[in-house]
Parts: structure tokens; C-alpha cells; sequence
């Protein structure tokens, strides 16, 4: 299905894969999607149907970069994969491949280990019993995913089969797989009912989707938990950790003096030098020995404001 109108559900995979053919009319083009024929290793849902499922890989790139044959690549695909006789198809990154080898010497297993990773919405349950699990029921799922297919140029909506197995980590998680759930689902890819077209999945986690949260912007000029915005727009940094030093400046009596009652000092106050005016205006007269010289035009107002403060004017 088509230009299905509905926010996006994806599925994603993760493997490695080898690329057993090349189809020539997508290499031509001075760009576009490259398309590569591979297949997923699978022993069956239920062990004994194994066989290699073919698949489409596909990646927009330039004129000569794409997948070589008989080449291993440990790729990260997006799935589209409609319920149909039309193998899936995997739409991966070019820029993000890693060749992993030659096929004839690569020594890896690949059955039953390449990875889903899904979001989607229940649209069937349904329990089956199987034997190796001393008659506990498995729950068996259909998710419904809609993703965007670059291929076809439209959302294209698809069903994936998840079997939930009643093993220690998941028996109590089979409450969780209900009808309308939108849940997101970890598991590998095991095999494809080649009479529904459709992937199956043996899960190794769940979590459900709880849809979105509102969540209220801070305020402009207020704290933002890290630092704080003036109503100007400039950021003020936080303190580092353990930093004790106030923030604002301490409060002056009337006479210039410091307050020092209405102020508490800090647990931990760094040691600073108290140095009054009148030290600082004799190192300074030190440093600058022609600041003794007398000024006929030093500015009388300024004198008085120096004696106002126990400083020496200067000029005198």
C-alpha cells in the first residue's frame, strides 16, 4: 500500500551481508539509487526451515561507488518490506558501510544474526504453544509499520510477525503485546512466511511507546537549571562545583562602608589580603614617584572625593 497518510513507524536492521549480484540498470546513472541483490540467513521461526531469504539492497550514491559481488558488508538498513512476492527491500547508507571481506573466506556465522530494531501499532495477537517450552504459550504479534520508501517516492505500510517466546527475561513482558499498542521492539530476524510475504521476528526485548510529553519552554531571563539568561540576552555561566563565591555584590552603608551585618560570608571564604585606601595609595605612589610633583590644574572636586574616602590627593 501506498501513500499511506500516517506518521512514520519504522523498522530498522542490522547485519552483515553479501552481495550476490548486481542489478546493471541502477548503476548508470550519474547518481541515484545503487541496488544490489543479498540475501538473510535464517533457521526458521521454528528451527527447522533454514534457508537464505533474498532481499534488495539499496543506497543512493554517485557513478561508480557502490557494493562490490561477493563482498561482505556489515551494513544498517532501513526495511520496507511489503506483503508481497517482491523480496524486501533494505535501504542502507553508502557512506556508512564496512567491508568486512571476501565471501569464500569470511568465517562468520550469519544465521539468525541480523537485528531488528521497530517501532509500530498491534494490529493482531494470537498465542501458540510450542513444545521446547514445556506448553507455556508464546505470543505471536503483528506490527503494522508505515515508512517512507525512497523507491517508490510514497509511505508505503507493511506487517512484520513477532513471536515472544516464554523465556525468564520475557515471560512477563507477554502482557504488553495488546491490540492498538504502539510498542518498540528488539529481536532477529528468523525467517519470512513465504505464504503471508511476511517477516518474522523472534524478539529479545520490548518497551511501549507513551506518545509525547508537554514540556514548557523556560521562561526568558528566568534560571534554566544551568545557567541563567540577563534581560538582555546574555548567558550567565554557572559556578563550577564547590565554588562558594556569592553571585552578587555585597550590600554598602550609607557612609561607603560594607555592611557586614547584613551579609553572611561564605563557608569555606577564599584568603584575601584586606588592603585599606590609604596602603594602596601609598604603593602606588611608589610605583609612580612623579605623582608627588604638584598640579596647579588638579581638579578640586576630585580632591575633596579622595579626602572623603581617607585617600591623599594627589597634586598636594
Amino acid at each position: 500500500m501506498s501513500n499511506v497518510a500516517r506518521r512514520s513507524q519504522p523498522a530498522y536492521a542490522s547485519g552483515v551481508f553479501e552481495v550476490t549480484e548486481e542489478i546493471a540498470s541502477t548503476l548508470v546513472a550519474q547518481s541515484g539509487l545503487r541496488t544490489v541483490h543479498s540475501g538473510i540467513n535464517c533457521s526458521g521461526i521454528n528451527g527447522q526451515t533454514a534457508f537464505e531469504h533474498p532481499i534488495l539492497l539499496s543506497a543512493y550514491s554517485g557513478l561508480g561507488i557502490n557494493l562490490n559481488v561477493s563482498e561482505m558488508y556489515a551494513l544498517k538498513c532501513k526495511i520496507i518490506a511489503p506483503n508481497n512476492a517482491t523480496p524486501p527491500h533494505f535501504i542502507h547508507e553508502m557512506s556508512h558501510n564496512i567491508h568486512i571481506g571476501n565471501s569464500e573466506t569470511f568465517p562468520g556465522n550469519l544465521v539468525d544474526n541480523t537485528s531488528i530494531h521497530s517501532i509500530g501499532v498491534i494490529t493482531d495477537r494470537r498465542t501458540v504453544v510450542e513444545e521446547q517450552h514445556g506448553g507455556t504459550p508464546t505470543t505471536v504479534v503483528i506490527v503494522r509499520h508505515t515508512d517512507w520508501d525512497p523507491t517508490s517516492s510514497g509511505n508505503v505500510e507493511f506487517n512484520i510477525e513477532y513471536w515472544c517466546r516464554p523465556v525468564r527475561n520475557l515471560i512477563k513482558c507477554q502482557n504488553l503485546f495488546q491490540l492498538g499498542r504502539e510498542l518498540t521492539i528488539t529481536g532477529f530476524i528468523t525467517d519470512r512466511d513465504m505464504t503471508r510475504h511476511m517477516l518474522q521476528v523472534d524478539v529479545y526485548s520490548v518497551s511501549v511507546a507513551t506518545g509525547h510529553e508537554n514540556i514548557n519552554a523556560p521562561t526568558t531571563g528566568g534560571a534554566t537549571g544551568q545557567s541563567r539568561t540577563t534581560r538582555a540576552g546574555r548567558v550567565r555561566l554557572p559556578r563550577p562545583s564547590g565554588s562558594n563565591t556569592p553571585m552578587s555584590s555585597p550590600a554598602r552603608t550609607g557612609s561607603g562602608g560594607t555592611a557586614s551585618g547584613s551579609v553572611q560570608s561564605s563557608p569555606d571564604p577564599p584568603v584575601v589580603a584586606q588592603l585599606d585606601a590609604a596602603c594602596l595609595t601609598g604603593i602606588l605612589e611608589e610605583l609612580e614617584p612623579t605623582a608627588e610633583v604638584a598640579d596647579e590644574n588638579v581638579n578640586p572636586r576630585a580632591r575633596s572625593s579622595a579626602n572623603s574616602l581617607g585617600k591623599r590627593p594627589r597634586g598636594q
